[in-house]
């Protein structure tokens, strides 16, 4: 019985992908108990599985260029000699900064794609991490906003913090409040768009910076309709904080879209 070495080849894309993921299994160790210990969200796994379902229906598959594999291989040697120094973060961040270099070249014969790096950066379980690092800066400067906004209206608006003083009052903006989830999401939706126009990497990072900004415009939107019905200045109903957070999540969805629309449009009459 012959074996081809062929199938065995390590510079087969497959091949090569899994050994690479066999090469980075305390990661999976980690990832895997991580989501399932309720410590954070598993929201990571609809990113993860986009990437596969990318990966099992492109038609194309390079072999791996000597520049991924050179960069690959030195992020390699950066995990194997840090690996007893490093959170297990760290060392998600670099093994899925691996795949993404080599599923760029792979999959669009590029040194790096924003949409495939983007995706598999939410794939790792960084929502509680990004809650504890800059919840509290991004509710900070939410109030600084709102306050303001609300100031233009007339209404003497005080932020302390995290919290908006109006008339011996005390609104807090809180921990949902700094969008975080949010983020998540727009940022998930904004890199699906980036892989399904194959935008340059100057056009997806104006496309991110626009989602972030949109991200954070939306969510001063959200704190200051709340200021109207917390100090019930504005009678609403109880079901009214989270129905004005779908609303300016499905605003969010909006920018997204009219932008990559504006932005597919401009791109049509420049080369039509």
């Amino acid at each position: 019985m012959k074996i081809s070495t062929h199938a065995i080849n390590p510079q087969n894309p497959l091949w090569y992908l899994i050994m690479l993921s066999v090469i980075f299994w305390p990661v999976w160790h980690w990832y895997m108990k991580r989501i399932t210990d309720e410590s954070d969200e598993p929201w990571g796994i609809l990113s993860l599985l986009t990437i596969l379902v990318l990966l099992f229906r492109s038609k194309q598959r390079l072999k791996p260029s000597t520049t991924a594999i050179h960069l690959v291989s030195g992020l390699l040697i950066i995990y194997c000699l840090s690996f007893n120094f490093i959170p297990p973060l760290i060392k998600g961040l670099i093994a899925m900064s691996c795949l993404a270099i080599s599923l760029s070249s792979i999959l669009y014969a590029r040194t790096i794609h924003f949409g495939v790096f983007g995706l598999l950066l939410l794939s790792l379980p960084i929502i509680a991490s990004l809650q504890f690092y800059a919840g509290y800066p991004i509710r900070v400067l939410i109030a600084l906003f709102s306050s303001s906004i609300l100031g233009a209206f007339g209404f003497q608006v005080m932020p302390e913090g995290t919290l908006l003083k109006w008339m011996g009052e005390t609104i807090a903006i809180d921990a949902p409040c700094a969008g975080i989830k949010m983020m998540w999401l727009g940022l998930y939706i904004n890199f699906c768009m980036i892989v399904l126009r194959n935008l340059t990497l100057i056009k997806s990072w104006v496309s991110t910076s626009f989602c972030l900004f949109s991200v954070f415009i939306c969510n001063v939107f959200r704190a200051t309709l709340l200021f109207f019905t917390e100090t019930n200045i504005v009678t609403a109903p109880d079901f009214a904080h989270q129905g004005i957070g779908i609303l300016m999540f499905m605003l969010l969805i909006v920018f997204i879209a009219v932008f990559h629309q504006i932005d597919q449009r401009r791109v049509q009459c420049l080369t039509g």
